[in-house]
């Protein structure tokens, strides 16, 4: 029987409302009884309140890992200007607030070299854990296994902060099998002990750079095992130093994603694919591609492709390969749009493209290469 049922059966008046010209002053007042007593039940004891926690030489909390050993699930973490050791361990999800990227540092035991396998310099933990860390330097990392400076493996988004000279034997930078989103955050001078192992970002979920860059690090810039990844006006450039390996820029492969908007691909150096190195999908967007070189046996100065690659008003240009394809090496599938190849160099082959499987070109003139155009065919 409803609320209403039962009042008019017994014939309160004041509870059977307008429809009698009358209030239903009864009414409302039982239900705010009700819901008075329902708030009661999940009161004040059942929820956490959100707290700061302060860290500092003179705080209650002088260390970061203390603070949060003694936080609780959405508390923020407020950290003073200096420098702090880590390594820290994260498992529920928390803010940290630093007092800004040069500032507030956050330090592995270091140095870098040799890995002697310390571990990361924060590791975060659990799918359902969330992470967002502000204002910080993340350095002196150095991991014998996965991840110098970040190892994540749930959701980390970081902000206006750097993770730079930090070393591990696969993901220098950051290793990730979550969801990383970085803001106005550089990935820079990292590096790996494994040959092209992501000295800057190791990649098997989803990562989202916007306004990031990966620039200077060791053993190739990015490696993107089978995830998913998202670069905004986020420059890659500078990396390499990568002998026996290939993508010293980008290395996407197992079925992984990279869409680059805005993003120059540029000065980086690998054995094979010096720009990048694709057997996934790749799509660039307004995101040239310049003066990267592959040194070894594995052409593609600019990129080397046995997959899928798209370009979008991002021309290929001033690349160098010590084998084929100064350009463009391909045995995948290259599509061009208003995307010129120009002043690219190879010593054997296809200056511009080297091709073995499909390109088209649309509005994409090839001109200028060393020793030629394209290989095998004219384009």
């Amino acid at each position: 029987m409803t609320l209403w049922q039962l009042a008019t059966r017994k014939g309160d008046a004041r509870l059977r409302g307008p429809r009698d010209g009358l209030p239903m002053v009864g009414l409302t007042g039982l239900m705010i009884a009700v819901t008075s007593a329902a708030l009661v039940l999940v009161g004040p004891s059942q929820a956490w309140a959100r707290t700061t926690i302060k860290v500092c030489p003179t705080c209650t909390y002088t260390t970061i890992q203390g603070a949060i050993s003694g936080a609780t699930p959405g508390d923020t973490i407020q950290i003073a200007s200096g420098t702090y050791t880590g390594p820290l361990s994260i498992n529920e999800s928390l803010t940290l607030l630093g007092a800004g990227q040069g500032q507030t540092t956050i330090t592995g035991s270091g140095p870098v070299y040799p890995i002697t396998g310390s571990g990361p310099v924060v590791t975060i933990t659990g799918s359902a854990v969330s992470v967002t860390i502000t204002g910080v330097t993340i350095t002196g990392g150095e991991s014998s296994g996965y991840g110098g400076g970040i190892y994540n493996t749930g959701t980390v988004t970081l902000n206006n902060s750097a993770v730079s000279g930090n070393g591990a034997s696969v993901g220098g930078g950051i290793y990730n099998t979550g969801t990383v989103t970085l803001n106005n955050s550089a990935v820079s001078g990292n590096s790996t002990s494994a040959y092209g192992a992501g000295g800057g970002i190791y990649n098997d979920g989803t990562v989202t750079l916007n306004n990031s860059p990966v620039s200077s690090n060791g053993q190739g810039g990015i490696v993107n095992e089978g995830g998913k990844m998202t670069l905004n006006n986020t420059p890659v450039h500078g990396n390499g130093t990568c002998g026996h390996c290939v993508g010293g820029g980008i290395n996407n492969y197992d079925g992984g994603m990279v869409t680059l908007n805005k993003s120059p691909v540029s000065d980086n150096g690998a054995y094979g694919g010096g720009g990048i190195n694709n057997s996934g999908t790749v799509t660039l967007n307004s995101s040239a591609v310049s003066g990267n070189g592959a040194y070894g046996g594995v052409g593609g100065g600019g990129i080397n492709n046995s997959g899928t690659v798209t370009l979008n008003n991002s021309p290929v240009s001033g690349n160098t390969a010590a084998n084929e394809g100064g350009g463009i090496n391909n045995s995948g599938t290259v599509t061009l749009n208003k995307s010129p190849v120009s002043g690219n160099t190879a010593s054997s082959e296809g200056g511009g493209i080297n091709n073995a499987g499909t390109v088209t070109l649309n509005k994409s003139p090839v001109s200028g290469n060393t020793p030629d155009q394209c290989s095998p065919v004219l384009c």
